[in-house]
Parts: structure tokens; C-alpha cells; sequence
């Protein structure tokens, strides 16, 4: 599993280096400007589904076909890409925090705004479990060149949904608030962990019973 997850990084830094520096841009944006939560959001979202380019270079590669005549079992190669999908959404959230609360405490002295950052961070990092949740068992049942179309549209929608929501809020922790106004907030982060898991499951399914 370790060398699974070293592997994915390591190509994923290899092979996407100018798409890591564009999240990177989009997080510095955001934190320069005063309402800017989109480019954060961009960040967080796109950088989570960087594991899916990671799979279509190993689609095209071969890597599936080989991978499993070594000691790795399917379902820790679909729990590798789980994870590399959160470590990609908590790194460049915990790396907005910190360049965000440095830069507030360099200029005001204290850290009080750090937790309203951290409110207004935990929608997009639910939306970007969101789009993980839904895309991975259709990147796993169709590869990731033919279930790239399905994965386009998904995120147009669910980005369109939640771009326009946000547009009437004044701070991005209002939007599942405007969404859905009597569901209390401790509901989200358990729905999001509950839809991984079972997105986790279907996903280890439909890939045992995929032809490699």
C-alpha cells in the first residue's frame, strides 16, 4: 500500500507539475485578495481529482495489468487513489491555513480570523469529497478515458449548483446553510464520510469485476 501511494505521488509530481503549480496559483490569489473564495475552491476541488489523471497515465501505461501480478490486491489499489485524492485536498488546505493565518499574523498580530477561515474552508473541502465520492467508481468502471465525459458533466453541474449558491452568499460557509436551511452543519462532514465509504465500496466492486 505505502509503495502504491509513493508511486502515485511520485508520478503525480513528475507528470502534472504544471497543474500542481496552477492550484498553487489560484490558493495564492485567494489569499491575496479580499473575495476570492472561487479560486480557493478551484484549488481544492481540481487538486482532488489529480488521482484520475494519475489513472489515465497508468491506463495508457499498462501499469493496472502489471500491478496486479505483484503483491498488491485491487482493493488496495483503489484505496491508494482514495487516499492520495485526501492527501491532495488536506495538504492545500492545511497550506492555506498556514500562509493565510501567517499572513494575518504579520499584519494584524493575532490569528482571531483563523476560525472563520477554517468555517469558510469546510464547504469546498466537502464539495471536493463530493466530486471524489462520485467520480471514482465511474473512472473504475470505465477507465479513465471513457468515463472522463460522465466526470465532465458531473462537475459542470455539481460546479454550476454550487458556483451559483455561492454567488448570493456573502461567505462561502453559507452555501449548504442557503441549500438546505434546516439540515444542522454536523450533518455535512458525516454525510461526506459516509458517501467515501460507500463510493469506496462500489468502487472496489466494480474494479474486482473489471477486465484488466
Amino acid at each position: 500500500m505505502k509503495g502504491l501511494i509513493i508511486k502515485d505521488l511520485y508520478e503525480l509530481i513528475k507528470q502534472c507539475r504544471f497543474v500542481l503549480l496552477l492550484c498553487l496559483i489560484y490558493m495564492i490569489i485567494s489569499i491575496m485578495g479580499e473575495s476570492s473564495t472561487f479560486f480557493l475552491a478551484f484549488a481544492i476541488v481540481f487538486i482532488s481529482m489529480l488521482p484520475i489523471t494519475v489513472m489515465a497515465y497508468d491506463e495508457k501505461s499498462k501499469w493496472d495489468s502489471y500491478a496486479i501480478t505483484m503483491p498488491y490486491t485491487r482493493k488496495e489499489m483503489v484505496l491508494s487513489k482514495y487516499i492520495l485524492s485526501l492527501i491532495g485536498i488536506f495538504s492545500m488546505s492545511i497550506l492555506y491555513l498556514i500562509l493565510r493565518g501567517g499572513t494575518f499574523l504579520i499584519i494584524d498580530g493575532n490569528l482571531s480570523m483563523l476560525p472563520e477561515m477554517i468555517t469558510s474552508m469546510l464547504p469546498m473541502i466537502l464539495v471536493a469529497i463530493l466530486f471524489s465520492s462520485v467520480n471514482f467508481p465511474i473512472i473504475f468502471k470505465f477507465g479513465a478515458e471513457k468515463g472522463r465525459l460522465a466526470m465532465i458533466i458531473l462537475c459542470a453541474l455539481v460546479g454550476g449548483i454550487f458556483g451559483a449558491t455561492a454567488a448570493g452568499a456573502e461567505e462561502s460557509g453559507d452555501i449548504f446553510v442557503r441549500i438546505f436551511p434546516s439540515i444542522p452543519n454536523i450533518v455535512y462532514p458525516i454525510a461526506a464520510v459516509v458517501l467515501l465509504m460507500v463510493s469506496f465500496l462500489i468502487s472496489v466492486k466494480v474494479y474486482e469485476k473489471r477486465e484488466l
